[in-house]
């Protein structure tokens, strides 16, 4: 998910500099917004409402990441030890989303099983970026990452950092880790995401932009 920023927050500058940004509570109706060119926050819609947009989208916010980055260089432990792991190293960046999908209210969209990730990585270092270390921990078991990012220690717009700095990104079922993907495929990355980012297939129409590769999605229900 893309949160809605403070005014003041850098993070914001890039929204109105290329389009007008709403939130779903606030459309009349979908078919009618359309043609409006408007980029939404929150959770995502059809790509097709903003597919035009992503280089530019990316671009800024790939800007302001950096920016953040560079101001916790110097006094953020956790940053500076993940960054000598992944310097002069091709890595894939494994991001295991658990967060939200843990509620009994969301139990019908379903966790990731430890079976999509083995499946999907690569012959190479893995970084795995999560939400909840403790949950993850089979996953963890299973992979031997060279590093696991402590989220307690490095927050989500930062961690969109090491997206763009990986060779290969494998997405979670989650919108934040789409976000992420897009960061790296506008740099050229390979990125790889499961085939729903919900219980119906249908929807992955909604999600796929050209040259990202789909793999199949194993789900654990809750």
């Amino acid at each position: 998910m893309l949160k809605s920023v403070a005014k003041d927050n850098s993070l914001a500058l890039w929204a109105e500099n290329i389009s007008k940004v709403r939130s779903e509570s606030n459309l009349k109706s979908n078919e009618a917004e359309k043609s409006r060119n408007f980029l939404y926050y929150g959770y995502f819609q059809n790509v097709n409402y903003f597919k035009t947009k992503v280089p530019e989208l990316t671009n800024e916010i790939n800007k302001a990441v950096i920016i953040k980055k560079d101001s916790l260089q110097n006094s953020n432990f956790e940053l500076n030890r993940v960054m000598r792991i992944i310097e002069n190293i091709d890595f894939m960046l494994v991001h295991v989303r658990r967060g939200d999908f843990v509620h009994p209210q969301n139990s019908g969209f379903g966790l990731l099983s430890t079976k999509y990730y083995v499946a999907n990585k690569k012959n190479m270092p893995i970084v795995i970026a999560t939400d909840d270390i403790e949950g993850s921990k089979d996953i963890i078991r299973e992979l031997s990452p060279v590093c696991v990012i402590d989220p307690k220690a490095i927050d989500a717009v930062t961690t969109l950092y090491f997206f763009t700095q990986a060779t290969v990104v494998l997405s979670s079922n989650s919108t934040y880790s789409y976000w992420g993907a897009l960061l790296a495929l506008n740099l050229g990355k390979r990125v790889i995401i499961p085939n729903s980012f919900r219980p119906l297939a249908e929807d992955l129409e909604h999600f796929w932009i050209e040259g990202m590769n789909v793999a199949q999605a194993d789900f654990i229900r809750t």
